[in-house]
């Protein structure tokens, strides 16, 4: 079998995986380096709707009784080996999402960022593959027809993340994950929605 080869046996294992982890809450990372550019792994599972292989942010659910920022920083060692402390980590964002076949539970996910850089990443055993993505390439993938290279809920998510950090809030945003998000490049390009 080739390496991220599609198979159903791939997907069988991806949905036994997920259903092993699977959580009503989660917590991401968003860590960028020194560049402003926003680090993604991309799966080692398929898609269960496509079996596409995505680049998606560090992070997971979040156990029963467990803070959402040990949680955040427990993926992100799991994922990429790269270990914070909670107290170098801020949350910048809360959003509601629908966990499907949970009865349509919402969940929330809290998404948090670094604050300081803690070195490079390196593969485990749900991402294998890491690229820095720039805001601007981000912005371009949402006015890419064929935007899949990254799941559309993270690229949600890093969306309304570079507009909270192009306002200058210093109070986390609030929003639901399933709501369409406008980004532009600069104030005089067109907003462009995902």
């Amino acid at each position: 079998m080739v390496e991220n080869e599609i198979t159903l046996d791939r997907i069988s294992e991806a949905r036994k995986y997920r259903e092993k982890v699977k959580r009503l809450n989660g917590a991401n990372l968003i860590y960028e380096n020194e560049k402003g550019e926003i680090l993604f792994g991309k799966s080692n599972f398929p898609s269960e709707t496509d079996g596409k292989y995505r680049f998606m942010l560090p992070g997971g659910g979040i156990d029963r009784g467990e803070h959402p920022r040990h949680a955040a920083c427990t993926e992100m060692a799991e994922e990429t080996g790269i270990h914070f402390y909670e107290k170098d980590i801020e949350l910048v964002g809360l959003m509601m999402q629908i966990v499907r076949g949970v009865a349509e539970t919402n969940g929330v996910v809290f998404l948090y960022r670094a604050k300081v850089f803690a070195g490079e990443p390196s593969p485990s055993q749900e991402l294998g593959e890491f690229k820095y993505f720039s805001h601007k390439e981000i912005i371009d993938l949402v006015g890419c027809p064929d935007r899949d290279t990254i799941g559309l809920g993270y690229l949600r998510m890093v969306c309304h993340y570079i507009n909270w950090k192009q306002s200058n809030q210093a109070a986390p945003f609030e929003t639901r994950l399933s709501d369409p998000v406008s980004i532009s490049g600069d104030v005089h390009a067109p907003l462009l929605t995902v």
